[in-house]
């Protein structure tokens, strides 16, 4: 067995991060400017991304960076934003005033205090104290600003609060936040407290809330910044094979290639695919198109299984939606979705419920993009099949629909491997002389538990 090496929990970061050196190296340059110049040098930032984006990955080597410049992180999830960061901001308070405690000796701590009275009184303390902080973005911004303060005095480095899975906190927790820090830039000009948040691209709509309560200018106090939702080749390339070579295990050229084009660069989909070819092998061989070939195919049956599972609840205009989407690439707007499918059954009805049931997110650009890119092609191949067996008189499509889904199903049954690589994926299908891969199966279940069925 190889030691573990590609990450796919969204919780661990991979074990290397690529596409981010120039807004990693931006982040080490405003760290110093928050040591310098406090609010003024800060930069509130929102990362954005859909699910798999590798924006979870690039919080944390964000929070390595200001670790290693004695910056104080602390850093919570989006849930109950506002209750987890009173009480990571009080826990912060209570650790320092027991080094204080502390620094008695054990004989005079327990001459001193009754321990049990103690812990009694503290907690009611901390219990009032994270009540007040959430009641107020003053008392939050003023605690903030204390916390920093003391670092500040000791010549450290300030205080990042990293803030993951953004899009989960309510749009009331929302606006406290943005409150909070429009309070330290008013009044707090001097606090070397910073914020980076990462969330999915519902963050935008979320800080708008409602015409009367939203946030009314979002950028006024945050910076938006968009992850790709793609990595590049070269960076996607070096992200697969550089962790083996360091462990002296060598990568064919064509097996990354095609790991690369089965996740078509997407960052969770890419540590996916190469873990299942990684998996194949054993000790110091090298990886082969062979293994490349096992675990892609392993790989893809679980994809597509988990992608009708997700789908499974979907109706038919539902599901033609998305695949509208899908066949667009992934990111669309919602009129050229309309030119697909027409305007009879109120597409923009269709469209929030599956903004709503989370399957498309709207950007701060006003597009509809997949929540899940990754399952794109899984979601044509599903909509194909749903079309063909619906009665007829629920078959018929505008021509629109069917030259773009049309279109989108052929490119993706027309799949390419380079030299020694064509070969089959799963020991079905033919190969033609240019290495185009006709035939192969994909293993797509009728509903969700079934063992599936060939395609």
């Amino acid at each position: 067995m190889r030691p573990q090496l590609y990450e796919t929990r969204g919780d661990r970061p991979p074990p290397l991060l690529v596409g981010h050196d120039d807004r990693l190296r931006a982040w080490q340059h405003r760290l110093s400017d928050l040591r310098a110049r406090g609010r003024a040098g800060a930069d509130d930032v929102v990362l954005t991304a859909s699910r798999g984006g590798g924006k979870s990955a690039l919080l944390h080597w964000m929070a390595e960076l200001a670790r290693q410049q004695d910056v104080k992180v602390i850093r919570i999830s989006g849930e109950r934003l506002t209750e987890s960061l009173a009480a990571a901001c009080q826990a912060l308070e209570e650790g320092k005033r027991g080094r204080r405690r502390w620094r008695l000796s054990g004989q005079d701590l327990s001459a001193r205090l009754n321990l049990g009275v103690f812990t009694a009184s503290a907690g009611v303390r901390t219990e009032l104290r994270e009540q007040e902080l959430t009641r107020s973005p003053v008392q939050m911004a003023a605690s903030l600003d204390a916390l920093a303060a003391g670092r500040r005095r000791r010549d450290r480095g300030g205080l990042v609060v990293l803030v993951d899975d953004l899009h989960r906190a309510t749009p009331e927790e929302l606006r406290f936040l943005d409150a909070t820090l429009s309070q330290l830039d008013r009044a707090h000009g001097q606090a070397p407290v910073t914020l980076v948040g990462a969330g999915d691209p519902s963050v935008w709509d979320r800080l708008r809330g409602d015409a009367e309560r939203g946030v009314v200018d979002p950028e006024g106090v945050l910076r938006f910044d968009h992850l790709a939702p793609q990595l590049s080749p070269q960076d996607a390339y070096h992200a697969v094979a550089y962790p083996a070579h360091q462990l002296g295990v060598h990568w064919e050229p064509e097996a990354v290639r095609m790991v690369l084009q089965a996740s078509e660069g997407h960052p969770a989909a890419l540590q996916r695919y190469a873990r299942g070819v990684w998996e194949q092998g054993h000790g110091l061989e090298p990886v082969t198109v062979e293994h490349a070939a096992r675990g892609i195919a392993a790989v893809v049956d679980e994809h597509a299984v988990e992608t009708s599972r997700r789908v499974a609840g979907l109706d038919d205009r539902q599901l033609d939606y998305l695949a509208a989407v899908c066949a667009r690439g992934g990111t669309t707007t919602s009129a050229d979705v309309r030119a697909t499918l027409g305007s009879a059954g109120d597409p923009d009805a269709v469209r929030d419920a599956l903004l709503g049931a989370g399957h498309l997110h709207r950007t701060r650009s006003g597009a509809l993009t997949l929540a899940n890119p990754a399952d794109r092609r899984f979601v044509l191949e599903l909509h194909a099949r749903a079309v063909r067996e619906r009665p007829p008189e629920v078959t018929a499509e505008p021509a629109g629909q069917r030259s773009v889904l049309g279109s989108a199903l052929h490119s993706l049954r027309r799949i390419t491997f380079p030299g020694a690589a064509r070969r089959e994926l799963d020991g079905s299908g033919t190969t033609t002389g240019d290495g185009t891969r006709r035939g192969a199966r994909i293993r797509l279940p009728r509903r969700p538990g079934d063992r599936g069925v060939d395609r």
